[in-house]
């Protein structure tokens, strides 16, 4: 008598379910006895299930779902900065700001008044008081554009950096300014966009007025309106699992695999 080997029985049988009509009926009567996931669970190979498992591991393991330290409850803060900033665009042999892309000498054949185009790059000096010669705090570097064509005077695309020294209260934190710079207001307002250290995800804005200007050397009182903080809570590591508990975790997964595959071959 020949001895038909169980994997050509289990082939022909799989064969013979997915060739059968099946019925809604049907298939909740196979599903009650557990014949359609036995079947489909065997039929689909172990290829598919080491490919399952593996996505399971890496889930598990956090390498598809890495979470950022996130801000403990009432950790943001506010306060109210008041600095100067020196701003000496092309003063000889004190210059802190330069052209570093001229201005169109003409637009549409008319002559350019405002500057439109030109590119100042700037790394000021920013005091405590209006005094050039008062206490450092801080550098503010960044670059502003002259953006305007059909306006009444100068105006500027500005963004800067004001980067806190071992003068300040805050050394070694920035914040970040952005926004447009009407020269001949008297007041105008920027975006305060981020920042770093002590003012980690600051955001507000502030108050630019021109406290002396003496043709390019402009002494800018700064007034800052900042919201800031996030007292991060350092257990990001806790909500990752360490390589050993991952290797772990991968081993049970795969030898549960294992197992299920061998008695799958048994039966």
């Amino acid at each position: 008598m020949e001895v038909v080997p169980e994997w050509a029985v289990r082939k022909k049988r799989l064969s013979v379910y997915c060739a059968q009509p099946q019925t809604a009926s049907e298939l909740l009567e196979r599903d009650s006895k557990g014949e359609h996931m036995a079947v489909v669970m065997v039929g689909v190979g172990p290829v598919f299930w080491l490919l399952m498992a593996s996505v399971l591991t890496l889930r598990v393991a956090g390498i598809f779902d890495p979470q950022l330290p996130a801000c403990g409850q009432n950790s943001q803060e506010s306060k109210v900065l008041t600095f100067f900033m020196h701003d000496d665009l092309d003063v000889k042999g004190a210059s802190s700001a330069f052209d570093v892309v001229p201005s169109l000498k003409t637009i549409n054949g008319a002559e350019n008044k405002f500057g439109f185009g030109a590119i100042v790059m700037l790394d000021d000096a920013v005091t405590e008081g209006p005094d050039v010669n008062s206490k450092m705090i801080a550098r503010s570097r960044g670059f502003y554009m002259f953006n305007a064509i059909n306006e009444t005077g100068a105006a500027l695309e500005i963004q800067f950096e004001v980067i806190f020294g071992d003068g300040s209260d805050y050394p070694g934190s920035t914040i970040s300014y952005q926004g447009y710079d009407k020269i001949e207001n008297a007041e105008r307002e920027i975006s305060i966009v981020g920042g770093t250290g002590v003012f980690r995800l600051a955001r507000g804005w502030a108050v630019i007025t021109t406290q002396a200007l003496n043709r390019g050397a402009a002494n800018l009182n700064i007034k800052s309106y900042v919201y800031y903080g996030c007292q991060a809570i350092t257990d990001g590591a806790s909500r990752r699992m360490s390589p050993s508990k991952s290797l772990a975790m991968s081993l049970v997964i795969f030898g549960a695999l294992a197992l299920f595959l061998l008695l799958s071959k048994v039966r």
